[in-house]
This record gives structure tokens, C-alpha cells and sequence, in this order.
């Protein structure tokens, strides 16, 4: 049994790149609208993540906590955020306010 190696296609690569990029820029833009609903501790870690775009290690490292507690807490505050957009949707207001 042999190694596989598989290589992206050139549109397939910039597709992976445009979906990450549209969920940094969501993640920052929920952070904006509904950060200060976070903890303190919550928006210090995701501030970290959105604003300084500071790796998990980077994050533990400052805060003094595990990679996998950053993970975590980066993932509840994603759910959070998500959760107050679906009730309120200021984010959607804002974008269609813009165009």
C-alpha cells in the first residue's frame, strides 16, 4: 500500500481559501456586533483570534490555558455569536444596509 498524494487544482485551492476568508471576516464582524455580550475572558481569548489574529499555541501561551481550552472556548464563543445573529440579525441588516 503506497502513499497518496493528492494535489488541489488551482480553482479548487482558491475556493478553500475564499471560504476561510469569508469566516474570518463573519467572525470578526459578529465580534464588532455582539462582542461586548461576551465574557470578559471570552472576548479577551476571541479578541486574540479576530483582531490580532493570534495562533491557538499563541493564545494558550497568554492566557495560560491549553490549546484545546482555546479551541474550545473559540468554538463556544462561534456558537454564541451565531445564536445572537439568528435572533437579532444586526449583521444582515448591516449588509443589505450596505448594498
Amino acid at each position: 500500500m503506497g502513499v497518496k498524494i493528492f494535489y488541489l487544482t488551482p480553482l479548487f485551492s482558491f475556493y478553500i481559501i475564499t471560504v476561510v476568508m469569508e469566516k474570518i471576516v463573519r467572525q470578526g464582524m459578529l465580534y464588532d456586533l455582539y462582542g461586548e455580550l461576551l465574557t470578559e475572558h471570552q472576548r479577551s481569548v476571541y479578541g486574540d483570534l479576530v483582531n490580532d489574529d493570534l495562533s491557538l499555541s499563541e493564545i494558550a501561551e497568554i492566557h495560560g490555558i491549553t490549546r484545546q481550552g482555546v479551541h474550545d472556548l473559540i468554538k463556544r464563543c462561534d456558537r454564541i455569536l451565531e445564536d445572537y445573529e439568528s435572533k437579532l440579525h444586526l449583521l444582515e441588516k448591516k449588509l443589505a444596509e450596505d448594498n
